[in-house]
């Protein structure tokens, strides 16, 4: 029997709320060729995912299996064979990032401001992070030019700058903007 190379395919890809598919090629050496099979009909979401190969001629091609990756995040995940004709390999969606910005204005001696955050997201990610509730920090710029962390909003005069910390959610990483 003729020894199939597993194809080599991209194995991690960053949430974007689209169903994602790896492109993996149906053909290989010596006229051999294999079908594709997605175990999860919606692989969206951040996770671990797994697709089979298999060989439909198994009397003149088997795996190579020796070529079988063993890694996922240091765990014990790792791909393999499904009898002699198909082997099982995984891929992942990880978490996304996204970009936000902490919009204000100024204000005078007695007018508390609080800041907005826009984020650089659409639809139902939008939605996701939005959900998560953000921390607001205040900082102050004391007479050394140091930034000073405080808690709630001051009246007092001086230089200020607020960021925000938004906490993980099931797609996205936390962010401080």
């Amino acid at each position: 029997k003729y020894v199939v190379v597993i194809p080599t395919f991209v194995r991690s890809y960053e949430f974007t709320g689209e169903a994602i598919e790896p492109d993996v090629s149906t053909s290989g050496a010596r006229g051999s060729s294999w079908s594709v099979a997605y175990e999860t009909e919606d692989s969206t979401n951040y996770g671990l995912y797994w697709l089979t190969l298999t060989l439909p001629d198994s009397d003149n091609y088997v795996w190579g299996t020796n070529y079988l990756e063993s890694f996922y995040e240091g765990s014990e995940v790792k791909d393999c064979a499904v009898g002699e004709n198909a082997v099982k390999l995984f891929y992942t969606i990880t978490k996304t990032t996204y970009t936000a910005t902490v919009v204000t204005s100024n204000f005078t001696y007695g007018d508390i401001k609080t800041p907005t955050l826009e984020i650089n997201l659409e639809g139902d990610a939008l939605k996701e992070v939005a959900a998560a509730t953000p921390t607001y920090y205040y900082q102050i710029k004391d007479s050394g030019g140091d930034w000073i962390e405080f808690e709630g909003q001051t009246l007092d005069a001086g230089v200020y700058q607020w960021y925000v910390y938004v906490p993980s959610t099931e797609n996205f990483s936390y962010g401080n903007f």
